[in-house]
């Protein structure tokens, strides 16, 4: 009997944990980044300097914004399993376009955010 009652928490657990995340996948994402050094996004280059982005879950847009003015908005998908950072966390590649910004994942939480960057899919093999 014991065993049971310790998989039924265990199944109740897991059951809870995954409304959990359903609820949290329709969540729209925001916060600021700073970049170092020219970046290129959606074939739109950034100057060093600090930027709002945002992630509109029900449209799978990602913006960055100087200001409430938008810079540039992208397509953009959403990969489960990173693991939770205190900081929103930016990731590049070198493309013949010069670093672009193909990654976040925004602080507390644990997805990624891939960015299509005009390519038609959203950061292909990150």
């Amino acid at each position: 009997m014991r065993k049971s009652g310790g998989k039924l928490i265990v199944i109740s657990a897991m059951l809870l944990m995954s409304v959990i995340t359903a609820f949290a996948d329709g969540k729209n994402l925001t916060d600021s980044i700073t970049i170092a050094k020219e970046v290129v996004v959606n074939d739109t280059k950034l100057k060093p300097g600090t930027y709002e982005v945002k992630f509109d879950s029900e449209t799978n847009e990602f913006s960055i914004l100087k200001g409430s003015r938008v810079i540039t908005t992208t397509k953009a998908s959403v990969k489960g399993g990173e693991k939770i950072v205190r900081k929103t966390e930016t990731y590049f590649s070198v493309t013949d376009k010069g670093l672009a910004l193909t990654k976040l994942v925004f602080k507390g939480d644990e997805r990624a955010i891939l960015l299509d960057n005009g390519t038609g899919s959203a950061a292909a093999g990150q």
